[in-house]
């Protein structure tokens, strides 16, 4: 992208955005570009001497070295120093046979093109251009659809024809905007505040190099920002913005220091001079003047860069009286351009020519500058720039339109895949969270029921041997009839701890206080239970199934492991709803305190499972030789 823009941006600086870090091609450089470009056209000879058509993919090995000489040129195009080696290079490529026919072939065209455009011969560049216009569009190219009218833009303004740059212009900005790129957007904006400028529109310039460099910088595009800023400094200049201008034309000498770039340096000299000029700093005017000349030996005499220094040096010449010089200065911006400001470099140098006393020479010339100067044509350019600026004001909106509706639809689907997202993340955490319980419960019941087959074996399945030995011996019937009982009513206790308790039936409390009065009955362990509000109170049917068989298995098993460790006597069980709608369960024993109940926490897998899958919380302390477990839910 880089490579079009470069050729294409304000004066055609030939640095393309890679290079602002870079120096300048060195002779090893050169002789690079020249190996490279000379070992291109050998294997393309080598490989036939018939170019393959541009019609599929550039796959054979011709098509990919032309490809390579392409690169090679565009190189040796980046400094004046190699553009005689470009130009061998592509006199070379236009003498094969069948040339016109590789894919390739655009791309030469438009490097013959711009290497006419920076040695000055403009009547060679538009033929080029106007030749490459009519191709248009290239789809293997599209950024060609851009740069080439842009050109057109470029060298019609330079010739004075203002309508035919609008044109092309125009058509520049359509394609950029067609592609919503922000970089070519830049480039644009950029010579259409320059074409302002130079007519003298400087109100008008200004939003439209604010464009260029707000896009530059938006886009990190260097070259564009260094040429917006220059361009920009120029027009506040004129503005009479001094202090903007000297912030603006600083950062863009910055950039053009470190590339090391003697165009881009002296285009920023040029700005510095008019600047000073400007205001009435003669000194520091002098000093750029100074570099400025200096390094205007290193670039073409006919380029747009060398013309602005000597514009922008005849004028300081000018203004401190030098009149031999600047008449020089003059004559030599004369020869190499035709551009719309030339009316006023005319009157300067009739006005000159007069302080030398070349009065005749001075007539002439005064003569001349007052048949360009149209009042009816300058109202005609005038009006059309006005209906440009309102065009692409409206376009402006349109884009802006258009981007915002896409920012939206990349919101829209944002939220969308975020829904989604969210969605399966909740679906996988729902399953992983049932799959756990899952776990849990079959975990509890194996313990249940490991629990219960070791009750069956030590308690009733010994028990009944015992009676088995006392039949073989001889028995009493009244003490086999109270075993049978005992064994009864033990073996019922396990079948209804087996059995999941009926809350669609009996509430939580009624279930406790039942079971309290069978823990007692049954066993050595005095089991109590109270509930606040009673347990006949409706409030409790408000419990959750859930909530209710869990609690119920938690007071279930504590009772257990109470009778297991045989130190208790007593258990108190109460259950309490609290002031704020909360519920409290309490379990307290007067046995000795196990690792397992210790203040540490429960210590009771189960019991954590169970506590934690109905989102309560549970403390153990141990105080006045009793034991508490505080559940609250």
């Amino acid at each position: 992208m880089a490579i079009w823009k470069m050729f294409t941006t304000f004066a055609h600086n030939k640095q393309s955005v890679n290079i602002i870090v870079m120096n300048h091609p060195t002779t090893t450089h050169r002789f690079i570009f020249f190996t490279l470009g000379i070992a291109a056209l050998i294997l393309v000879a080598c490989t036939g001497r018939q170019i393959p058509s541009g019609n599929g993919a550039t796959s054979s090995a011709a098509d990919q070295q032309l490809n390579v000489l392409a690169d090679s040129i565009s190189d040796c195009l980046d400094d004046p120093s190699t553009y005689a080696l470009a130009d061998s290079m592509l006199r070379q490529v236009f003498s094969m046979p069948d040339i016109e026919k590789a894919e390739a072939w655009p791309i030469f065209v438009y490097h013959q093109g711009m290497y006419h455009f920076y040695t000055g011969d403009m009547a060679q560049a538009k033929t080029r251009f106007l030749r490459l216009n009519g191709m248009l569009p290239l789809p293997v190219q599209d950024n060609l659809s851009i740069s080439v009218p842009q050109t057109l833009g470029i060298i019609y303004r330079r010739e004075a024809q203002t309508d035919s740059a609008l044109y092309y212009y125009d058509r520049a900005l359509q394609a950029a905007i067609a592609q919503n790129d922000e970089e070519w957007l830049g480039t644009c904006y950029l010579n259409v505040g320059i074409l302002y400028n130079t007519i003298g529109q400087y109100d008008q310039a200004q939003p439209f190099l604010d464009k260029a460099v707000h896009y530059a910088q938006k886009t990190d595009d260097g070259y564009t920002q260094l040429c917006g800023q220059q361009a920009r400094a120029n027009n506040e200049v004129n503005l009479g913005k001094t202090k903007e201008a000297e912030l603006d034309i600083r950062q863009a000498y910055s950039l053009a220091l470190e590339a090391e770039s003697t165009d881009w340096q002296v285009r920023c000299l040029s700005t510095f001079v008019t600047l000073f000029n400007q205001e009435q700093k003669p000194d520091s005017a002098s000093r750029y003047v100074a570099i400025g000349s200096e390094l205007l030996s290193q670039l073409p005499p006919e380029g747009i860069t060398a013309i602005g220094f000597l514009t922008a040096r005849a004028n300081y010449n000018y203004n401190i009286g030098q009149w031999q010089q600047a008449v020089v200065d003059y004559s030599s911006v004369m020869k190499t351009t035709n551009a719309t400001h030339e009316s006023d470099v005319l009157v300067r140098l009739a006005k000159a020519q007069e302080h030398l006393g070349n009065y005749a020479e001075a007539l002439h010339t005064m003569d001349v500058a007052r048949q360009r100067t149209d009042s009816v044509a300058s109202a005609k350019m005038t009006m059309q720039l006005a209906d440009f600026d309102v065009k692409y004001k409206t376009l402006e909106k349109d884009l802006e339109i258009a981007r915002l509706t896409t920012q939206r639809l990349w919101l829209s689907l944002g939220l969308l895949a975020f829904v989604l997202v969210a969605a399966a993340l909740w679906l996988w955490l729902r399953g992983r969270r049932q799959r756990r319980e899952a776990q849990m419960r079959i975990a509890t019941l194996e313990k249940e029921r490991s629990r219960i087959a070791k009750e069956l074996h030590d308690g009733v399945c010994n028990d009944l041997l015992a009676l088995e030995m006392q039949c073989a011996t001889g028995y009493d019937a009244e003490l086999l009839q109270q075993e049978l009982g005992r064994l009864r009513s033990q073996a019922r206790d396990l079948s209804h701890q087996l059995m999941p308790p009926e809350f669609s039936h009996l509430s939580l409390p009624q279930l406790l206080a039942h079971q309290a009065e069978r823990v007692s009955r049954t066993t050595a362990l005095q089991m109590t239970f109270a509930a606040n509000p009673s347990i006949d109170d409706s409030c409790w049917q408000k419990l959750s199934s859930k909530q209710s068989h869990e609690l119920y298995r938690i007071v279930q098993e504590h009772a257990a492991n109470i009778l297991k460790g045989g130190t208790a006597k007593h258990l108190d069980v109460q259950l309490m709803q609290q002031p704020d709608g909360s519920h409290r369960l309490t379990l307290s024993d007067d046995g000795q305190a196990s690792k397992a109940t210790s203040a540490t926490g429960i210590g009771n897998r189960t019991f954590a499972d169970r506590i934690t899958s109905i989102g309560a919380q549970a403390t153990v302390t141990t105080f006045d030789n009793n034991n508490l477990l505080d559940i609250r839910f």
